[in-house]
């Protein structure tokens, strides 16, 4: 299982995504005239996660790098592993991508849903933002790996979202009680849950190169 994970981390599982994303951007193409525009907006969400992974790790990656340093890991070895790994970030978008694809495909039309998804995606944008700033004094610049893609892919669909569900859904109290749970649901499930099941300061499952930050290492 070992050798299949160390294999899986790699490039394999970023392929996968890219695969599903292909085909929820294939779909949304043919069925755009027959969905509602709260699942083409799930639609546009899933490939958006997609780009979003792939400038996080690869276009240019090394979102670990000021993530790991900014929860307290200093050298080399510790900010390539923790708390951040290959596997627990695996863990986190694998299922962000697939509990996604599940929702358009069994709950696009759902209230419930378009809430959800619309925190996430201000979530995202938030993140990042903060992310950026916190890490300004260490590395000198406001951008962190995964910032690209949510100021100008999930802050415009958090917009959108905002105009559909205040404008057209109308959510009543109960909708929005299901929304704000399912929401702490999907980031405890996926951001929080992996970090405390497989974090290890010694994971087999470290980056390989600090990405963005191989130029920029902190004083």
């Amino acid at each position: 299982m070992e050798g299949f994970l160390e294999w899986w981390t790699g490039d394999p599982w970023l392929i996968f995504i890219s695969l599903v994303g292909g085909g929820v951007g294939v779909a949304l193409i043919l069925r755009w005239r027959a969905w509602p525009v709260q699942r083409r907006l799930l639609a546009l969400a899933v490939i958006v996660l997609v780009l979003h992974v792939w400038e996080e790790w690869r276009f240019p990656g090394g979102l670990h790098y000021a993530y790991n340093y900014l929860a307290g890991s200093t050298d080399a070895y510790a900010l390539a592993r923790y708390p951040m790994s290959e596997l627990t970030d695996m863990l986190t978008n694998v299922g962000g991508v697939l509990a996604g694809t599940a929702a358009l495909i069994w709950a696009g039309r759902s209230t419930v849903t378009a809430i959800t998804v619309w925190v996430v995606c201000v979530v995202e944008v938030l993140l990042h933002l903060g992310l950026g700033i916190a890490a300004f004094g260490v590395f000198g610049t406001v951008y962190d790996p995964g910032l690209a893609t949510a100021l100008l892919g999930f802050l415009p669909l958090a917009i959108a979202y905002g105009v559909v569900i205040f404008r057209r859904l109308h959510p009543s109290f109960k909708q929005w009680l299901f929304g704000v749970l399912a929401t702490a649901a999907v980031l405890v499930l996926f951001i929080k849950m992996p970090e405390l099941l497989f974090a290890d300061p010694r994971s087999s499952y470290p980056f390989d190169s600090p990405g963005f930050y191989d130029y920029m290492q902190p004083d």
